[in-house]
């Protein structure tokens, strides 16, 4: 399986992504809305947004009957593999353990999720065997 593309989005850019992973593809206007009262952005602040994602390739859109419906190019799954990646490499300098220990350093799991990362260790075990 090849490399996927690593992604990482912009606070805003994110903002608009939600907007459009919850719901159809959808216009400006209805991303405004949605946004509006969160953010406080302006209808042309939004434009701006969206013709800076279309550049990027983060999204796309189909024409509509009055105006064009944008979607993401991008599942949620895809863009938390790439900001996650960030995050440990910019934190952590790219050492997983080093996040793992600094987390059970500071007591910051539950009982619950060190069984789910035995579980998901367990898996992992599993995939490299075979």
């Amino acid at each position: 399986m090849g490399k996927k593309e690593q992604i990482t989005l912009q606070e805003s850019e994110r903002k608009i992504m939600e907007c459009l992973w919850n719901g159809p593809p959808m216009g400006v206007v209805t991303i405004w809305h949605t946004l509006e009262r969160e953010t406080g952005w302006s209808k042309s602040t939004v434009n701006t947004l969206i013709s800076r994602m279309l550049e990027k390739g983060l999204i796309e859109y189909q024409e509509g009957e009055k105006a064009r419906k944008y979607y993401p190019c991008y599942c949620r799954e895809d863009v938390a593999i790439g900001e996650t990646k960030s995050l440990i490499d910019k934190v952590y300098k790219g050492s997983i353990g080093l996040m793992m220990s600094t987390l059970v350093d500071n007591r910051q799991l539950t009982r619950g999720e060190i069984e789910e990362l035995y579980d998901i260790l367990r898996k992992a075990e599993g995939e490299n065997n075979e």
